[in-house]
């Protein structure tokens, strides 16, 4: 449903990042370390997923997950902790449930800076997105986990 608008974001952003005054204003907006996983992960995700996206081959951004959480936070508030743990124990839970969970962090972002997407997705006046989970049916279930064998633990008195 939103898929457009997340694969316009990413088409824009891959763009503009080449040109070093860009570059340098998006650095400075959101920082060393949060600019240098834009820069060394996302976007060479992105440039190796755009394809299969806009040839509609496979979704590399929801996995077609027929359902996702979105955990806000209201501007101007750092809860960053706090929203990672709860979204975490929300792909605990789901897992408890028979469900598999993902956190897709490549999708506030997008949901964040698209008018249309905040729309979309009804996010109220004043917040934004920190945290995306997509839950859904596995497509492979398991009888057993991987065996492995356990290190030692070393008490210390």
């Amino acid at each position: 449903m939103g898929l457009p608008f997340m694969i316009t974001f990413y088409e824009n952003l891959i763009k503009v990042i080449r040109n070093p005054i860009v570059k340098w204003l998006i650095r400075r907006q959101l920082g060393a370390a949060k600019f240098s996983t834009l820069h060394d992960h996302i976007i060479p995700l992105m440039k190796s997923r755009l394809p299969k996206l806009l040839s509609m081959e496979e979704d590399t951004l929801t996995r077609g997950a027929p359902a996702m959480i979105l955990f806000l936070a209201e501007n101007g508030q750092d809860l960053s902790h706090d929203i990672f743990i709860a979204t975490s124990y929300g792909m605990l839970a789901s897992h408890s449930l028979g469900l598999g969970g993902s956190i897709m962090d490549i999708i506030p972002p997008a949901i964040n800076r698209e008018p249309e997407l905040h729309q979309l997705f009804a996010i109220p006046k004043g917040y934004s997105v920190e945290s995306a989970l997509i839950i859904g049916y596995p497509k492979i279930n398991y009888q057993r986990g991987i065996k492995k064998q356990m290190s030692e633990v070393e008490w210390l008195k």
